[in-house]
């Protein structure tokens, strides 16, 4: 019965974090278009990517994994590291791409996404947006 519910609950959380990977991908394309008309392509990017950056981050802690934890400044910086390591996997997965797909960049990015997708949730599920009082637990 406990296997069930955790399973039920994963998956519910699973499909709230690539609901908010769209609404993030919104804000991302919405905010370059709105930007664009003021600011540099470079500079309406870059404050798109934040705004981005931002949304996936509250929503991922507050709606998608309901986190509780007060430590904030350590959690974005653990935040960080993931997109950090992500990236790398995006990456790597989009240059095997390129040579599998014979040069075509965005076959090679719609396969890059799915393994980033999953390393990302399970680092920000099992680390970042994990309940604190699990997260430290000495063992006492």
């Amino acid at each position: 019965m406990t296997s069930v519910v955790f399973s039920q609950i994963v998956s519910v959380r699973f499909v709230r974090f690539l609901t908010v990977g769209g609404c993030t991908a919104v804000v991302d394309f919405s905010g370059l278009w709105l930007l664009k008309h003021w600011f540099s392509p470079t500079l309406a990017f870059s404050g798109a990517y934040l705004a981005a950056v931002a949304t996936h981050f509250l929503l991922n802690k507050h709606w998608t994994f309901r986190c509780a934890r007060k430590d904030v400044v350590r959690q974005m910086a653990e935040y960080l590291v993931v997109l950090v390591v992500t990236y790398l996997v995006q990456l790597a997965a989009f240059r095997g791409g390129l040579i599998v797909f014979h040069q075509n960049p965005y076959i090679a990015k719609a396969c890059a996404v799915p393994p980033s997708t999953i390393v990302g949730y399970c680092l920000l599920r099992l680390r970042v947006f994990k309940d604190i009082s699990t997260l430290y637990d000495t063992g006492n």
